[in-house]
């Protein structure tokens, strides 16, 4: 608070008046008035009682961004009740880009069904397209199932358990994958797996015996096959291989 006094107060024990500052009276804090060595000391002497009843050493908290003395800044929160989206592609559209890649690629239901959900598609809407594309005979499982087990079987020689690791993949019904795949009996690994390891042993003329054995062992168990299948595939062709490496000089 500045307050001002008299002028005749102003002269000085000589008489001579000179011009003065209007004293500051300090009003915070109660009887005590600290120095200037004091705040140094402690800042928080400034602010009177109300500072001195904080812990020492606390800092002062002061209000969050966007907050005032007293009062939260109101969050909003989106209703629960909110319907959701509508679908964001056109149905018909939808269904003819699917059919385009049908005739490109055989798909599996669960490939449709996220084809049109990907597309922008609801639930509902492409269900309604599988059961279309389903009826029209472009989409079947079993018969797709029966596609990778002559690709990857009986084409490439793959083991069943890689098979059934592909038609997994491609999110074919366990049931289904177990129909399609119980007619393969282990003799039947076995002689595929017999097969493949002559027809490679025969572009790995000049190997020792070892070497040949590492080779096809990890040739067959690269395709899946179990242990004990490879060890009987691969005795046979190694039957007659010598132990040290053939000294023939071969030109290609």
């Amino acid at each position: 608070m500045v307050s001002f006094r008299d002028p005749g107060d102003d002269k000085s024990a000589d008489g001579n008046s000179g011009e003065k500052i209007a004293p500051v009276t300090y009003l915070r804090g109660a009887g005590h008035q600290p120095g200037t060595a004091e705040v140094r000391a402690n800042p928080d002497a400034w602010f009177g009682s109300e500072a001195a009843d904080e812990p020492a050493g606390k800092p002062r908290q002061r209000p969050a961004a966007g907050t005032s003395a007293g009062h939260l800044r109101a969050v909003s929160r989106p209703d629960e009740n909110d319907e959701p989206d509508e679908p964001i592609a056109d149905p018909e559209a939808v269904e003819t880009l699917l059919v385009r890649k049908l005739a490109r690629k055989s798909l599996s239901e669960a490939e449709v069904l996220a084809f049109g959900v990907q597309e922008g598609l609801t639930a509902a809407q492409a269900n309604s397209i599988l059961d279309r594309m389903r009826g029209l005979g472009y989409v079947d499982d079993r018969a797709l199932a029966e596609q990778l087990k002559h690709s990857l079987s009986e084409r490439k020689g793959q083991s069943k358990a890689v098979v059934a690791r592909a038609m997994s993949g491609r999110s074919i019904d366990r049931d289904i994958i177990n129909e399609v795949l119980d007619d393969i009996e282990q003799e039947d690994e076995l002689g595929v797996a017999t097969e493949l390891a002559r027809k490679r042993a025969s572009q790995m003329s000049g190997l020792d015996k070892q070497t040949l054995e590492r080779r096809l062992t990890g040739f067959l168990a690269r395709r899946g096959y179990p242990g004990h299948i490879v060890r009987e595939a691969i005795a046979p062709v190694l039957i007659g291989r010598s132990s040290s490496p053939s000294s023939t000089v071969r030109f290609r």
